[in-house]
């Protein structure tokens, strides 16, 4: 049995996941065209900041696809944890503003804590349990939220929707 310690993929950035944003570039000197020209780029090129990243994702989806898990102390990972960090509490400073149900917001990666003002945080709970999240309280002015590392995007999303729900039916 062969044992792979180190793998090299030819124009591994071109196989990675599309761009999420439109770039453009000047084609090579060979191709002559006649009126000045521009290509959009599809796939990631050596250079781009994105390319690393989009390369990652293509080949750690591809190993989940086939079983494989992250360890947490992968640093991909742990940016992931701090970027889905920084998308709750901006979301959740959204709902505070337009709610005006939160006096503070604080975090520690996916470790937030609101604190409530004026409502029951023992009546937000049955609100939130009803329309299909589950939280929990310290004391009764503080909502915790204590998803797992690995939560998606969209079922954050879908959390603070309903959240704003029971927000909206107190």
């Amino acid at each position: 049995k062969w044992q792979v310690k180190c793998q090299d993929v030819t124009s591994a950035f071109l196989q990675a996941k599309k761009l999420e944003r439109d770039i453009y570039v000047q084609p090579p000197v060979e191709c002559e065209y006649k009126t000045p020209t521009l290509w959009k780029l599809v796939r990631p090129m050596y250079g781009l900041d994105e390319a690393s990243f989009l390369w990652y994702e293509t080949i750690r989806d591809y190993l989940k696809e086939k079983g494989c898990k992250s360890p947490v102390s992968d640093p991909a990972f742990l940016n992931e944890v701090r970027y889905k960090e920084e998308f709750m509490m901006n979301s959740l400073s959204e709902i505070a503003s337009n709610t005006g149900a939160f006096s503070d917001i604080r975090s520690s990666g996916l470790w937030i804590c609101c604190d409530i003002k004026e409502v029951d945080a023992f009546e937000l709970l049955d609100r939130c349990y009803e329309n299909g999240l589950i939280l929990v309280t310290a004391g009764n002015k503080a909502l915790r939220f204590a998803p797992a590392l690995n939560i998606s995007e969209d079922d954050i999303s879908e959390g603070l929707e309903n959240l704003t729900k029971a927000l909206n039916q107190i």
